[in-house]
């Protein structure tokens, strides 16, 4: 890690107008390279961000990854498990310009697995919001009206049931937080920009019905585990850029669906013949790199 954290912090360095300097509100500021260990897996990259060294390291952190703070639960720094507090600092610890730091931060399932956990719907969402970039979408949410924001209906107990935000210009990636809704029955995400591997988490999801993602830029492999959602009817995750094979356990699964739309991605190998699904209406796999023995003409 340290050849990367000397680019990335060299990198920065030759961008950095003042390092180590005041910034446009005159307080000190330090820049420093951060890797998250235990978050989604498609957020293992390191991070380089700019901080104040005076002040609380989990709030700035937190803020500038985009994370609900209470997922930050320690800072490890040249070998030093911090316990990360409100009160800790960068300074305090002697963290400097350039420094790379590793942050420990708590994974969705095991934030729903704590009973204690306030208003986890709220926070999914808005973690939604923030790693696919709202502030950039075409019908923003204000988050301070979060649930209650266009795309979202809830039901008669006020949970999250339908979230459809398609042509909406969503960036970046599928959070994991998504999970935490449990009575979730369609997401419908159609026509945007979204990047990065579909969550496995997802399949927590008992009551979901409809789960289109079609037309993005979503890749890596299907997830073994979607084939265990009881209440699936329909699955779309064509035009994407998905590749490898479709998992053996998609041949005995899927046993309420009827629709399931894989086309126009970068799937291999066989496909299977879907055994499970007995009440599905509707196939399509075309325009994949699947492999189709050739017959020699006799």
């Amino acid at each position: 890690m340290g050849q990367a954290c000397s680019a990335a912090s060299n990198k920065l360095s030759a961008a950095a107008e003042k390092r180590n300097g005041e910034d446009a509100a005159g307080s000190t500021v330090i820049t420093i390279n951060v890797r998250l260990i235990g978050f989604d897996h498609h957020h293992d990259e390191e991070t380089v961000v700019r901080v104040e060294p005076r002040f609380s390291m989990r709030l700035q952190l937190a803020d500038r990854l985009h994370l609900w703070d209470r997922r930050v639960r320690r800072v490890i720094f040249g070998g030093l498990d911090i316990e990360d507090t409100v009160e800790d600092t960068f300074e305090l610890h002697g963290i400097e310009d350039g420094a790379c730091v590793s942050l420990c931060v708590s994974t969705w399932e095991e934030i729903a697995s704590d009973g204690s956990a306030p208003q986890l719907e709220h926070l999914a969402l808005v973690e939604l919001n923030t790693l696919s970039r709202g502030h950039s979408w075409e019908r923003p949410w204000q988050k301070e009206r979060v649930p209650r924001v266009g795309g979202v209906t809830l039901d008669e107990q006020g949970c999250v049931s339908e979230i459809d935000l398609h042509y909406n210009n969503l960036h970046g990636s599928l959070t994991e937080a998504l999970a935490v809704l449990p009575q979730l029955q369609v997401l419908y995400l159609v026509q945007n920009r979204l990047q990065g591997g579909l969550p496995d988490s997802l399949s927590r999801l008992s009551h979901l019905t409809d789960l289109i993602l079609s037309h993005n830029e979503l890749e890596g492999s299907l997830p073994a585990s979607y084939a265990t959602l009881p209440s699936l009817t329909h699955l779309n995750l064509s035009h994407n850029k998905l590749h490898g094979l479709i998992p053996e356990e998609w041949n005995t699964g899927f046993h309420a669906l009827k629709q399931l739309d894989l086309s126009f991605n970068a799937l291999t190998g066989h496909p299977v013949a879907f055994a499970g699904a007995a009440q599905l209406e509707h196939l399509a796999l075309h325009n994949n790199a699947f492999f189709v023995q050739q017959v020699s003409a006799v």
